[in-house]
Order: C-alpha cells, then structure tokens, then sequence
C-alpha cells in the first residue's frame, strides 16, 4: 500500500501555505498521468514558482522528456533521478511512485485550476518577502531607503505583471456576435492608430491581440515608418512601448525631434543632430519646444541588443503592469525589428523555425496583453536583382512562417529611392527626371496582406531626412 507523502515530511521547505504544497504533488501526479497537459501549462507556471526544489527538479524533468518527445512516466523520471533522496529516507523514486498513485485516484481538476493555486502561492510569498526587505530597511539606518524602495517596487511590478498571463477564453456563437457589436458600437476599444488616415481607413489601426509586419529593403523609410507611427500613435493617446533593437537613443531621439518639429519652410534633418552641426537660435527653440512634448506622450523606449524573446515578454508585462498603475493601458508594442531578436537553442540551425518561434511568441504576447505589436522586417536582396523593385510576400525571409501567422503584412516602396540612383541611357534620362519629378516626398504603403479586410495601396507624403512622414493630402497643402 503506498503512502501519500505528507508536505510536512519536506522538513527544509520554505514557509508556504500547505495547499500550495499540495497542489504542486497533484500538478506533478497529472502531468504523469496526463502527459498532453505539460504544452498546455508550460507557459503559465516556472520553476521559480515551485515552493520546494525537489518539485521544480522533477518538473524540470518533466520538460525535457516532453521536448525529446518521451512520456514523463514514473519509471522515465526515476530514470532520472534515481535513489537520490529528497529526505531522510525518501528517494525520488519511491516519491514519484506515490505522487503517481496519488493521482490515480485524486478527483479530476483541470491543470490550469492547480497552476493557479501554485502561482497564487508564490506571489504571496514574494509579496511578504517584499514587506519583510521594506520594514529591515526601515529600521536599519545604514541602509539606503531610497534603493530598497526602488527594488521593492521593480520586484511588485514583477508579481503585478505575472497577473497578466493570457488565459484562454470560450464563448458561444452568441458570445462571439456580442464582441463583435461591442466593437462596432464602441463598447470595446477600438484599434490603435497607424498614424496615417488612409492606412487606418484600409486597416481600421493596428489591429489589437494580433501581429502585424512592416516590411521593405534598407533606404525604404522602415525606421521612419514605425517612429513616426510611434509618435502619432502616442500623440492620440495611445499607450506605447518601443524596443529598438537597431538604433541608439540619439538615433531614434533626433528621428522624433525632428519629425514633432518638421514644417516644410523649415526643416531640420536627423543627421545634422547625430552629427552636431550648428543650428541657428530658431532651430534650437523648435527642438527645446519638440523635446516638451515628448516629456508628455505615454511611450516607453527599450533599447536592447540582441534580446531574447523571452527578454521582450517579460519586460513588455512590466512596462503593461506600469502603465495599469498610472490608470493606462498598453495598446501597442513595436519591435524593430524582428530578426535581430536572438532566438533560442531549440531550434538551433533551423532558421525557418526560430522565425516561426519569434513570431508566434509576439503573436501570444498580442493575445495575451490584447496589445497590437508592429515589427519591422528586412527583406530578401533579391529585390535588388529584379527591374520591378516592389516587393511583394516571396521577398519576404522565412516568407512562409511570417505569412502564415502575420495578420497584417505592409510593405514599403519609395520609388523616388531607386529613381535617384538609376543611371539610365542619355536618351531615357529625360524620362528618369520626370518620373523623379512626379515621386518626390512619395513613400507607398503596400498592404498585401489584412485578414480583417481588403488588402490595398496608401501613397503618403515623406520628408525621409526629416523623418517625417504625413497623410498624402500634406504635400498638397
């Protein structure tokens, strides 16, 4: 007959609630008994949110069985683990043993359900850790307040924004209609602002909880696109966050200097900020009066080399969980761009995978926060190639993945870009010039692909070396 292990016998467990305890035996019995289930909750529970480490160890386990494919059976995992003991006299087999019959006959409780107690443990736990750090500091003169207060409160925006992991949602057909007519008679909120008119009336905004790509080769205005975007999006009222992953803060501050200050009888170009070329007293007043409003905009900047995808979700919740304190939502994320995130060891040397990695863990994060997020993506050389330079979705790499899961894919074109640098024949210059002529200030937003409507072509007016881009109708004023 086996004996259910009793969470007291764990004598060096940290001082957690006992049903927390108990509800980690029973995740752990019905992910042996239930295999299927670790996919379901792997994303949702860490191994930090184990009170004890002998469960994080066999959870542990647990995953790297279910990643080669093998069933996390009690024999599997003694396999294991072996006769190391827990405890005095408690081996990892003979617990496994009788976690597994434990759950033979445990009445059936969705996993999900058992997460949530383990998680609701956990946060407690670093709640009453955080108040413990707050009342030592208080009273202990030699420390910096001022510094525990900034760590105690980076730490509770930690527990806050576990909060926030997306939970999967049923409704009927009936329950489906209702968030349909909420949207349409503005119950729901509606979608962000691409910052252009016309592209909003093709896209109706970025659409929230879904993935969209703004794509194109390098001189197509792909960081103006998505600053500008950035800044009107704010300007609205948007909440914001920005992870440039390519440009430095000089970089992308002289972009949105410029562009808040741009007026076509006086502009002033990026580049003459990067490279600190003196302006007259005019120049310096509408750049002083350009930095104030930013100060006001509700946008977050993120400049990181190289992060994981896991680096973007984690810190995207935080920067959520902060906004939430000020009485604000995030709406949307942008990333630029998509394939300078560094991907993970699973899928190393399938670079169509690690794509595919990439854009569904963005296209969670858009569920999950019921968030827009917007990513720059370079496209194929190919394009250079071809005497028709427009892209279209072959250009794209690793074209097959981004489309598939991508709900909006826009790509940029300024013929004036490749019209400038074309040294044609003496007798179709003539033509070269009135082409160039006809295209000056034009980018051309290419939707190739809205799962929300019609796809479609938005011509819009840019000054590039202002990074200023403006609905078409400007150029006409």
């Amino acid at each position: 007959m086996n004996v259910h292990p009793d969470p007291k016998q764990f004598q060096h467990a940290p001082p957690r609630l006992i049903d927390t305890l108990s509800a980690e035996r029973a995740l752990l019995g019905r992910l042996m008994l239930r295999p299927e289930v670790i996919a379901e909750i792997a994303g949702q529970i860490t191994l930090e949110d184990f009170s004890h480490g002998a469960h994080a160890q066999i959870f542990t386990s647990m995953l790297r069985l279910s990643d080669e494919g093998k069933s996390p059976s009690p024999i599997a995992l003694a396999g294991i683990h072996g006769d190391e003991e827990i405890e005095p006299n408690l081996t990892y087999r003979q617990y496994l043993n009788d976690l597994f019959a434990e759950s033979l006959h445990a009445s059936p409780v969705a996993a999900s359900d058992i997460v949530e107690v383990i998680l609701d443990g956990a946060r407690r736990e670093q709640a009453s850790s955080l108040g413990s750090s707050l009342s030592f500091a208080a009273a202990s003169p030699g420390l910096s307040l001022r510094d525990t207060l900034n760590d105690v409160i980076e730490k509770a925006d930690d527990i806050l924004a576990s909060f926030r992991v997306g939970r999967a949602t049923s409704y009927d057909m009936a329950g489906a209609a209702a968030r349909a007519l909420d949207h349409l008679r503005g119950e729901a909120p509606g979608y962000p602002t691409t910052g252009l008119a016309d592209l909003d009336n093709l896209l109706g905004g970025w659409p929230r909880g879904e993935v969209s790509i703004i794509a194109g080769r390098p001189g197509m205005g792909k960081s103006a696109a998505v600053s500008c975007s950035v800044l009107r999006a704010a300007k609205a009222g948007h909440a914001c966050a920005l992870f440039s992953l390519e440009m430095t803060g000089v970089q992308l501050g002289a972009r949105l200097l410029t562009d808040l200050a741009y007026t076509q009888a006086d502009p002033i170009h990026y580049q003459n900020i990067i490279k600190r070329r003196v302006f007259d007293e005019r120049h310096h007043r509408k750049l002083d009066w350009s930095q104030e409003q930013l100060d006001a905009l509700p946008v977050v900047i993120e400049e990181r080399a190289a992060p994981t995808l896991s680096e973007i979700i984690a810190r995207t919740r935080k920067i959520a969980a902060e906004f939430d304190r000020r009485g604000q939502k995030l709406e949307i994320v942008f990333v630029d761009h998509l394939l300078l995130i560094r991907p993970s060891n699973r899928y190393s040397g399938s670079r169509n995978n690690e794509v595919r990695e990439m854009v569904e863990g963005l296209k969670g994060l858009a569920v999950e926060l019921d968030v827009a997020v917007v990513a720059l993506c370079q496209l194929n050389r190919g394009v250079e190639g071809r005497e028709n330079k427009r892209p279209g979705l072959s250009d794209l790499k690793e074209s097959g993945t981004i489309e598939e899961i991508a709900s909006v894919i826009v790509f940029l074109y300024r013929p004036e870009y490749y019209l400038g640098r074309v040294e044609d024949d003496p007798d179709d210059e003539a033509v070269r010039v009135e082409m160039l002529a006809k295209c000056k200030n034009q980018i051309e937003y290419d939707v190739a692909k809205n799962r929300n409507g019609a796809v479609g072509h938005v011509v819009a007016w840019a000054d590039i070396g202002c990074n200023a881009i403006r609905n078409k109708s400007f150029g006409a004023s």
